[in-house]
Order: structure tokens, then C-alpha cells, then sequence
């Protein structure tokens, strides 16, 4: 079995749990209330947050980690996003030019898009493919 497959298990099993926790939470807790007030409402989605965490940094690890060892496929540049050096792309984020509400990347080799995503949280999360040095970025 690859590790892509071991990855893909691990990400399933964590999705039946996700599930099995929201289904729970819902039975006992109602976040919807119509007579809640918003400070109740916040109080409860926090609540819910913190004990879907584990899971949800869990599963995000994992995406990460598939992300980084994923083969790729090759089309044609897309004709309406920025190509720009990935080196380049890690300065705009670290100074703050790109969150990952403003759109998302993919790596290009080759004068090639990939199918591999890149976001700005890649770079706080040092997910960074090393064998590429250029991106395609498109903005929101």
C-alpha cells in the first residue's frame, strides 16, 4: 500500500468520526435556537469548535501531507490567473499580500499548470513543494 493510500484510509476513518461527532453534537446540543442571542449563539459555536479540533487538525495534517507526495498531472496554462515565482509568492504572503480568503495557486513546471493547489497557509504551514519554483496564482 502507498502512502497516498495509507493517507486515504487514515482520512476516511477521521471523516466517519467528524460525522459521528457532529451527528452527537447535534442531538445534544441546538447552537440554532430561535430565541438564542448572538453572545449564546458565539458561546456555543466556539464550544462546538473546540471539540471538533482534534479531528479537524488531524484531517488537515493529513491533507498536507497528501498534498506534498501527490503525483500531478499537466494541462495548458490557464489564460486568466498571474504566473509569478514561487519565491515571489512566499514574499507577497509573508508580507502579508495573500491570505487564503483572496484565492488560491497551483504549481506550474514546465510552462505547465498542475492540478496541485497552493495557498497562502501553505507557507505558514512550511507546505511548500520543493520541486517546483513557479505558480499560477488566481485571485478571488
Amino acid at each position: 500500500m502507498t502512502r497516498i493510500e495509507e493517507i486515504d484510509l487514515e482520512i476516511e476513518k477521521i471523516e466517519d468520526i467528524i460525522e459521528e461527532k457532529e451527528t452527537t453534537w447535534n442531538k445534544t446540543h441546538n447552537m440554532y435556537k430561535s430565541n438564542s442571542t448572538w453572545k449564546e449563539f458565539h458561546e456555543s459555536w466556539e464550544e462546538f469548535r473546540l471539540h471538533m479540533k482534534p479531528e479537524n487538525d488531524a484531517m488537515r495534517k493529513l491533507m498536507q501531507q497528501r498534498k506534498m507526495i501527490m503525483p500531478y498531472t499537466l494541462r495548458p496554462l490557464s489564460e486568466y490567473g498571474d504566473v509569478m515565482s514561487l519565491e515571489n509568492f512566499i514574499e507577497c504572503v509573508k508580507d502579508g499580500g495573500f491570505i487564503d480568503y483572496d484565492g488560491f495557486g497551483r504549481y506550474v513546471i514546465e510552462n505547465q499548470e498542475t492540478d496541485i493547489e497552493i495557498y497562502p497557509s501553505d507557507v505558514k504551514n512550511n507546505a511548500i513543494r520543493p520541486n517546483f519554483d513557479t505558480i499560477i496564482w488566481f485571485n478571488r
